[in-house]
């Protein structure tokens, strides 16, 4: 114990009293993402709240259920607040890790003294339901006949383009070829398959899947060459109806996967791997994951860990690009081959 946590000790409590009011809460409750909250105050009893000083007033809250309590973090006061006097106080609330039911209680505390309730003022309290990201619900609220693009990430038309055109010069370098066999897991709207319309020849073939049927019904209706086809696959294994592929690509599908349904998807790819065929993939890792973080919009998970999971697979693994996150973290580009085959080399058929 500190100096002022024993100082503390000695402070007292009486006078100390709030009426809270719960302003805003989103209804929607992604698990570890930050809500955006307004909650209203008024200094209803004696003494007046400290913004600063050895033991100030500052807004707090706790996710509560059943007896288990996830306490948040302290959103300081705008200035003192006397007597009588009211403020309102915009914050960023974190979603806990976990699905569930919650109760989102906001109180006040004395840093160092105590909280409010524990000297009889009364927190305020909302109930919400957490859930992890979901991509079908994201699909369902879009309009892709008028916006196409911002449903897979690209805020433009011209943006989509673009990442379309770069997707298909990095499989090019890793031996991308007119005649070459293509499973695009994750196909989303078609970026990738847009690219390759004009490129692949007729002996060449493109199977796109998504978990979203709004997503193959948009493609089906684009792209309709004979040798291109697309079909909706569950997320953690894909039917390949029993074809192999020179190219298995997976753009932002394991940035949304937890760590045993990646490997699990990787055992199922192996299947649909032609000899000398690669899988190309991406995936946040994070030192600060333990084992993994997040929610299915973004999920970080640690690397050491990654890593041991791709070892049982079987595959081999190289890193293809790094992107570094603001937060400490990489995004990392991988390319796997399965050791039991030789590396196919370019073809060269006319």
């Amino acid at each position: 114990m500190n100096v002022r946590q024993w100082l503390g000790r000695l402070q007292r409590m009486r006078g100390f009293a709030a009426d809270i009011d719960v302003q805003y809460v989103p209804t929607e409750v992604e698990m570890t993402r930050a809500l955006p909250c307004i909650v209203g105050l008024r200094n209803t009893g004696s003494e007046p709240w400290r913004a600063g000083g050895a033991f100030p007033v500052a807004l707090s809250y706790h996710w509560r259920q059943g007896d288990a309590a996830i306490e948040g973090r302290r959103f300081p006061l705008p200035g003192d607040i006397a007597p009588t006097q009211e403020a309102v106080i915009d914050c960023a609330v974190f979603a806990p890790a976990q699905e569930g039911d919650y109760t989102l209680e906001f109180d006040l505390v004395r840093e160092h003294v105590g909280w409010f309730r524990h000297f009889g003022s009364s927190p305020a309290s909302v109930t919400r339901r957490v859930h992890d990201y979901d991509y079908l619900v994201s699909y369902a609220h879009a309009d892709l006949a008028t916006d196409y693009w911002t449903i897979v990430g690209p805020t433009s038309r011209e943006q989509y383009e673009h990442l379309g055109r770069h997707k298909r010069q990095q499989l090019i370098e890793l031996g991308l070829t007119p005649h070459s066999r293509i499973l695009d897991i994750g196909c989303g709207t078609g970026q990738l398959a847009e690219t390759l319309v004009d490129y692949l020849r007729d002996d060449g073939r493109y199977v796109g899947t998504d978990l979203a049927p709004q997503a193959i019904a948009f493609c089906v209706e684009k792209f309709r060459r004979a040798n291109f086809s697309f079909r909706v696959n569950p997320m953690t294994g894909v039917d390949a109806g029993g074809q192999q592929f020179d190219i298995i690509y997976l753009s932002s599908v394991f940035t949304h996967m937890y760590p045993p349904e990646i490997k699990a998807m990787l055992i199922d790819l192996k299947q649909a791997m032609a000899p000398g065929g690669l899988i190309m993939a991406d995936v946040f890792v994070s030192p600060h994951a333990n084992p993994v973080m997040g929610s299915r919009s973004k999920v970080e998970i640690n690397e050491s860990y990654l890593m041991s999971l791709i070892a049982d697979t079987g595959l081999r693994h190289q890193q293809q690009g790094c992107i570094v996150q603001p937060a400490g973290g990489k995004r990392l580009g991988l390319v796997f081959r399965n050791p039991a085959a030789p590396a196919k080399q370019p073809a060269t058929r006319g």
